[in-house]
């Protein structure tokens, strides 16, 4: 063994032997600049060991001195680097240096291993290219203050590159490559921004739904969902298209929007809420369940309006698949209460059959249940009162009014302002406590023949059914409550009557004014003074002779003319009283 080991150290002495002797000669050749000469001595001591580090130790020398380009430097920096490996991985490394035997030193590998990094770095920072930077960052550089900050202009170089493309794929390469770097956040939060806008530059729907799909832990994530859902919406909801609306319902149902489809729904197909309109919506959109449910609801308090035990019976019977059969049983029992007003302590509340007391005396005011509700006054100051209305079950709807009326054909007339002032502005509620007609009308007189008299805001008169619509437009400069079916209007100076249908009655003569019709029989009068009597069919009863409004009660009227009498060829006027008779007779009352 020990044989061995002394004859292996043999072949080492003589090849350093063999190298000492060499060395001058590379290293004459080097400085004379004879470069050829040197690599071809090299590569003959090459062949004969490829594993001697000296042998890389003068290549690296013969590049680093002959460099005409970098290209010279790093293949100096190779065969420095190999040259440290094989003395570092040289197991007689210790034996040779004691003998004074070592060709080449670490201090001299070391050296040249430094002078050539620093040549690298200082050329790489000179020319300052992106590749540079990565080929000096690749090759085998072991200072780390010298690899640190090459990775340092790496970084910043590779950052302004993506920076003057400007786009989110030049950052996401950046990230992707660099993700240690300084400038990882910034060029994520560029990434972020720029792919985001590409996004919101097309703003589609379609668009955002692929941003969310595609990029699920994206920061702009949340604000494209919410476009996304916006957008969404619009486009199913902008032709106004029930069947757009109805699709996007079934398909959408956990949409953020999905309730405001489905009121969009009702208030596109049940605009004046017509029985056919409600009834086809319940037909039409089961799966609309806001409006379903409202279409319902509409109806039923429209077909039970009056509180009548007999119209529960009638609609149950109708339409025994109506969904809330628990407001049925509750409305339809309560339709046999009797519940009437009473007052304690200048309090009211309710009884049943003028005996029991149901409701404590508890509102400063409270009005009658001609329907299911009754108007109350829960608080009231100053001699203002707020109201609102209770069920038979005191339960009150959630809405306060400064102004407000009973119940009358299923809607009742609400006021806000400074009621009953200028600045009160009035709407109809049904028993939902949903708004029929918004509030913003100066004025709605109460119901008559089935319409309420409405003045808007650019003062004209018109009329609306209980169910929202404009039966009569707003073209009127004055106007009243129908009576007999029939509106005394003025339409600037012109003076006439209407029917329910807004049609004027043409066949009544032409009059100044004209009180309203009452059994058929109006009052009029051709000059503001004189009034007469006319029936609906435009015949005149009486001329416009008599000087006070003539009003018919039980078929008779009392009315004032003044007569000419003419005595001793005087003539003087007296006021006399006649007995006006239905059958068009006049006679002096004495």
């Amino acid at each position: 063994m020990f044989l061995r080991w002394v004859f292996s150290i043999s072949i080492v002495l003589s090849t350093c032997t063999i190298l000492y002797s060499a060395t001058s000669s590379i290293n004459s050749l080097i400085a004379r600049h004879d470069y050829m000469k040197a690599k071809a001595l090299l590569d003959k001591y090459a062949i004969k060991d490829t594993n001697d580090y000296a042998i890389n130790y003068y290549y690296a020398c013969y590049y680093y001195q002959s460099a005409d380009s970098l290209h010279s430097y790093f293949d100096a920096l190779y065969q420095i680097s190999e040259s440290a490996r094989k003395y570092n991985a040289n197991q007689d490394a210790k034996l040779l240096l004691r003998n004074n035997k070592l060709p080449v030193t670490s201090n001299e590998i070391n050296k040249l291993y430094h002078q050539i990094e620093l040549e690298i770095y200082v050329a790489s920072i000179q020319q300052n290219q992106l590749a540079l930077y990565e080929k000096s960052i690749q090759s085998p550089i072991v200072d780390t203050f010298i690899r640190n900050d090459l990775i340092k202009h790496r970084n910043d170089r590779a950052y302004m590159y993506a920076n003057a493309q400007n786009d989110f794929m030049s950052f996401k390469e950046f990230m992707e490559k660099y993700p240690e770097s300084n400038q990882a956040g910034l060029a994520r939060e560029n990434y972020e921004k720029l792919l985001f806008k590409s996004v919101t530059d097309i703003n589609t729907w379609q668009a955002y739904k692929e941003y969310i799909d595609k990029y699920p832990d994206a920061y702009y994530r949340d604000t494209a969902k919410a476009r996304y859902e916006m957008l969404l919406y619009a486009d199913f909801g902008k032709d106004a298209d029930p069947f757009k609306l109805y699709s996007y319902i079934c398909n959408y149902p956990t949409a953020p929007f999905h309730l405001e489809a489905e009121k969009y729904l009702f208030q596109l197909s049940c605009k004046t809420f017509t029985d056919e309109q409600l009834i086809a919506f319940i037909d039409r959109y089961p799966k609309s369940t806001y409006g379903w449910k409202k279409a319902w609801d509409y109806f039923y308090l429209y077909q039970t309006a009056k509180d009548r035990p007999a119209d529960y019976i009638s609609f149950i019977q109708n339409y025994p698949n109506y969904y809330n059969i628990e407001r049925f049983r509750r409305d339809s029992t309560q339709s046999y209460w009797n519940l009437t007003v009473f007052e304690k302590d200048d309090l009211s509340g309710f009884m049943i059959d003028d005996t029991i007391i149901h409701i404590s005396a508890r509102y400063y005011e409270a009005g009658s249940f001609d329907s299911r509700f009754a108007l109350i006054s829960k608080t009231c100051e100053n001699d203002k009162c707020r109201y609102s209305y209770i069920d038979k079950e005191n339960h009150m709807l959630p809405a306060v009014y400064d102004e407000a009326y009973d119940f009358e054909e299923a809607v009742a007339i609400v006021g806000i302002g400074d009621c009953p002032e200028k600045n009160c502005l009035h709407g109809l509620i049904n028993e939902l406590g949903d708004t029929i007609v918004p509030i913003i009308y100066p004025e709605i007189n109460d119901v008559s023949d089935g319409l309420f008299l409405v003045n808007e805001a650019r003062g004209k008169w018109g009329y609306l059914n209980n169910r929202g619509e404009i039966k009569i437009p707003f073209i009127y400069t004055k106007a009243r409550n129908f009576r007999d079916s029939l509106a005394y209007v003025m339409m600037d100076t012109s003076v006439f009557f209407i029917n329910q249908n807004g049609l004027r009655q043409s066949q009544l003569p032409y009059f100044k004014t004209a009180g309203d019709f009452k059994d058929n029989l109006c009052s009029f009068s051709v000059d503001g003074t004189h009034w007469g009597v006319m029936n609906q069919e435009g015949k005149v009863l009486f001329e416009a002779l008599y000087q006070e409004i003539i009003v018919f009660e039980n078929g008779i009227a009392l009315a004032k003319k003044e007569d000419a009498i003419t005595r001793k060829g005087k003539t003087k006027y007296v006021l006399n009283t006649y007995q006006l008779s239905i059958d068009g007779t006049a006679k002096l009352k004495k």
